[in-house]
């Protein structure tokens, strides 16, 4: 990193902050070449700093700045018609958005809307994102729901799925700030 370059540190996962007390010699000598630090919340800037303490480095100046939102945006694009959709957004639905990863605990969401199913629920469960989605059909499959738990794959609008959501639900095992139910809220769906 050039002398004459500021650099900014961008935190944007506590997977992060755990990675510089793993290995505290290697990251205190990186983390000395930035010029400034950046959190996506409160909780990672004080752990950031608390850190930046142990390691000398407290003179770096550290900051919490959230993911911008652009609410009238998401309340506009939650009103288009998703003529492809229609059918599908003419259900009841619980509704998931994320990528299709382990860390996103799609197993356990997939386990707890099969259970919630045995109680009698009527509504289906939409999972919109990319991804690994191999172990997540042989899940649903293996429970009998490929009539009640969809993989819609990848939706460039997820918005109006957000709007018509009997509920929003997210199982994620760890979120730096999980915009997902921000945008739900938003749409004025309960998370």
């Amino acid at each position: 990193i050039s002398k004459n370059i500021k650099t900014i540190y961008w935190i944007h996962s506590q997977y992060l902050l755990d990675c510089w007390i793993k290995d505290k010699a290697y990251y205190s000598f990186i983390l000395s070449k930035y010029d400034k630090f950046i959190s996506l919340n409160k909780n990672m800037l004080n752990s950031c700093n608390q850190i930046l303490k142990e390691f000398n480095l407290e003179n770096k100046p550290s900051y919490c700045l959230y993911n911008p939102l652009d609410i009238e945006k998401i309340k506009e694009k939650s009103l288009i018609t998703l003529s492809e959709d229609q059918e599908l957004l003419d259900n009841d639905f619980i509704l998931q958005v994320s990528r299709l990863d382990a860390g996103k605990n799609h197993i356990e969401m997939i386990d707890i809307f099969y259970a919630l199913k045995e109680k009698g629920i009527k509504e289906k469960l939409y999972i919109i994102g990319e991804g690994d989605s191999e172990k997540l059909e042989a899940r649903i499959k293996e429970l009998n729901l490929e009539e009640e738990c969809f993989l819609l794959g990848r939706r460039d609008n997820p918005f109006p799925f957000m709007k018509k959501a009997k509920l929003f639900i997210h199982t994620s095992l760890f979120e730096g700030l999980a915009m997902v139910l921000i945008e739900s809220m938003v749409c004025g769906t309960p998370v």
